[in-house]
């Protein structure tokens, strides 16, 4: 398996490739702020798996760096699988293509949704939730997979703070929030853009 660095400067350099019109900001994509968010996604993913034991599963593969950050954290845990979906099938085959380059065979490429989850198993140490930004999207996501992560699990949601995304606001915020209001069992913290989505303690 490469470095943490190699893996970040081959999906930075294809970001650049194809996403260079589109971004305007590109600090966002520098190499610390990539290796900022690999590890602090890496650390959650490996907190996860030592409280339940279980595979973790991000929802939205895109360029496959936060599939490549679980699986780099966990790579001394060979039972354990990073599952990665996408419904574009694009996005999966080259994650694939860029994962084998990458030597990452704890990952598995996944072409579908957060409604196809229920086939991978029934308990998931941690989802990782990054695909539909809008209200509805993210919401589906969240009711699909809630029921799936293990009793001591997280579902940790990506782009809590970012604005520009649905009309009607913050979709991924408000789909958080209405989640919230439904499920009085889950609660939720904030840091750094990120949710943190847990089973309230009885």
């Amino acid at each position: 398996m490469k470095t943490l660095n190699e893996i970040i400067t081959r999906v930075q350099a294809d970001l650049r490739k194809k996403e260079i019109a589109r971004i305007a900001n590109w600090e966002d994509f520098s190499q610390m702020n990539l290796r900022r968010y690999c590890e602090v996604l890496g650390t959650f993913a490996v907190q996860a798996v030592a409280a339940c034991g279980k595979n973790v599963v991000e929802i939205g593969t895109d360029y496959g760096l936060g599939a490549y950050a679980m699986g780099w954290a966990l790579r001394g845990l060979p039972n354990i699988k990073v599952l990665t979906f996408d419904n574009r099938l694009e996005s999966t085959m080259l994650a694939l293509k860029r994962g084998a380059d990458l030597e990452m065979p704890n990952i598995k490429y996944i072409h579908g949704t957060s409604a196809t989850l229920h086939k991978e198993g029934d308990r998931f140490s941690l989802v990782y939730i990054d695909g539909d930004h809008s209200l509805d999207g993210c919401l589906a996501d969240l009711r699909n997979v809630s029921p799936l992560v293990d009793t001591h699990g997280l579902i940790l949601c990506h782009d809590y703070s970012w604005l520009e995304v649905d009309p009607r606001g913050n979709g991924v915020r408000q789909a958080i929030g209405l989640f919230l209001e439904e499920r009085q069992e889950w609660a939720g913290m904030f840091l750094n853009g990120f949710a943190i989505l847990g089973r309230k303690l009885k």
